[in-house]
């Protein structure tokens, strides 16, 4: 049985009080079938007689952010590899990612089976923790011929719909799983919403306009971005300033 030490699931996470609703609102919980809101208290939906572990929570109208992590091209590797060996790789990228998560206050809300859904209350977590995976997972291809794995990073902002039990949904969610969708492995791809709270701090020079984009199954276009990310630990991804600001209110 796989571990939280050789990168198998940990034990499930306390939910972050930045991303449960605000208590003082009372949110409505609304049927995830009908749309019926249930009375305060209620375990059932009072029209169609659904459980409240079928309902949905708004999560306080927070906007977060929204990573998806994937290994490129996992079908074709896990042939290539063999079993064994794929399952080794995987662990081993589970270790990476959640480390990366933790030291920069994510959430993991699932695992994709060769990927992860993890959210933020801040975007410029949401992209120092990609720089880290980033990172990591290089230097480890750079020490080890036997070490394929190439990792893609897509990510959104906006408000999710909070399901009971900690999954989280929505068009933020669905938007973010798209904008991963045309990323390639060692890339990290975003979008403009996202781009639009953070873009100002971090160097010109590491941005690259990726355009108007049409995303599968969403209307319109959306203009992305990608963050040319360096393997020099020494680079943060934002000014200095900003930096150092950040790294003391962490530390509080």
């Amino acid at each position: 049985m796989s571990t939280a030490a050789d990168g198998g699931p940990p034990p499930r996470p306390r939910m972050p009080e930045w991303l449960l609703p605000d208590a003082q609102e009372h949110p409505a919980r609304t049927c995830a079938f009908c749309g019926e809101e249930a009375p305060k208290g209620s375990a059932f939906c009072p029209r169609d007689g659904s459980a409240l572990s079928a309902t949905l929570v708004p999560a306080g109208g927070r906007s977060l952010t929204v990573l998806f992590t994937d290994i490129e091209d996992s079908v074709r590797l896990n042939e290539r590899v063999g079993d064994a060996l794929w399952a080794q790789l995987v662990d081993e990228h589970n270790f990476i990612v959640r480390a990366a998560i933790d030291r920069n206050a994510g959430f993991e809300v699932k695992s994709t089976g060769d990927g992860f859904l993890v959210a933020f209350a801040e975007a410029r977590n949401a992209v120092l923790c990609a720089v880290s995976v980033q990172r990591t997972v290089s230097a480890r291809a750079r020490r080890r011929f036997d070490w394929p794995v190439r990792v893609r990073i897509g990510m959104h902002s906006g408000e999710v719909m909070l399901r009971l039990g900690g999954d989280i949904l929505g068009r933020t969610v669905n938007t973010a799983e798209r904008v991963l969708g045309k990323s390639l492995g060692d890339e990290i791809w975003l979008s403009e919403r996202v781009y639009q709270e953070i873009g100002s701090l971090v160097p010109e020079d590491r941005w690259v306009d990726r355009g108007m984009r049409r995303l599968r199954g969403l209307p319109g276009r959306e203009h992305l971005y990608q963050l040319e990310w360096t393997d020099d630990s020494r680079f943060t991804p934002f000014t200095l300033t900003d930096a150092q600001q950040y790294s003391a209110s962490t530390e509080k």
